[in-house]
């Protein structure tokens, strides 16, 4: 079976891309998770930082 050499590199692409998605999904999960359980209240995030 013959592999033309291109298609090593066109494989790595695709498998570092396949890892690129996955975490970057991973991470915008972890980011929901972490809002939902852990996130400010409305009132602490919509504020001006001046505290009045």
């Amino acid at each position: 079976m013959y592999l033309d050499p291109g298609f090593g590199s066109m494989l790595i692409q695709a498998v570092v891309g396949v890892f690129a998605v996955a975490g970057s999904a991973f991470y915008m999960f972890r980011q929901k998770i972490k809002a939902f359980f852990g996130g400010k209240k409305d009132e602490e995030a919509s504020g001006d930082g001046n505290g009045l």
